[in-house]
């Protein structure tokens, strides 16, 4: 019976696309975080600016999670999903190229990781209100659990896709993936 009840929320139609769609970002972003670490590294040869690259990150995250919360309430959240993460596809895209050209700096780094910071800020509670709006009040205990199960194996299954591409393909190509 609990293991049923577990499941129950997959019954809903929207919420398997919802879940799908979730897991396939955290993919990207598992390897984006990877690939973002090992290019300050690799760039800057200081594992101080790779702490400060995570904190640019961070800071748009928590410098803009309050308006993240504010547009969740406020606009479409389907609409705000698409367009996050098609901002993080192009942000991602872009940085790729400028590093298979050879023209990728520490300022654009530094740049696509507060960006990204900000579109996980305005993304994260837009997914979370989209849940509940999905399964609604009796299910959204299960669907959020089913979520952060299907996060948390693909963050480690990204995490190695990531590393066997960045060794394999370059950094480049791992961010062009993760796009």
């Amino acid at each position: 019976m609990f293991v049923s009840q577990v499941f129950d929320v997959f019954a809903v139609r929207d919420y398997r696309w919802l879940w799908g769609n979730s897991t396939l970002h955290v993919l990207g972003m598992s390897m984006e975080l990877l690939a973002l670490g090992w290019l300050v590294l690799i760039t800057t040869d200081s594992p101080l600016w790779v702490g400060i690259a995570s904190g640019f990150r961070g800071a748009g995250h928590v410098g803009f999670g309050l308006f993240g919360g504010v547009i969740a309430d406020r606009v479409n959240r389907r609409n705000v999903l698409a367009l996050v993460q098609l901002l993080r596809g192009l942000i991602l895209g872009a940085l790729g190229m400028l590093i298979l050209t050879s023209h990728v700096e520490l300022w654009q780094i530094l740049a696509v990781a507060l960006l990204l910071g900000i579109a996980d800020a305005i993304g994260a509670p837009a997914l979370q209100g989209l849940i509940y709006d999905t399964v609604g009040p009796r299910r959204l205990l299960n669907a959020m659990a089913a979520m952060l199960a299907g996060f948390h194996l693909t963050w480690v299954a990204g995490s190695v896709v990531a590393g066997m591409v960045i060794n394999t393909s370059g950094v480049g190509v791992g961010f062009i993936l993760a796009a």
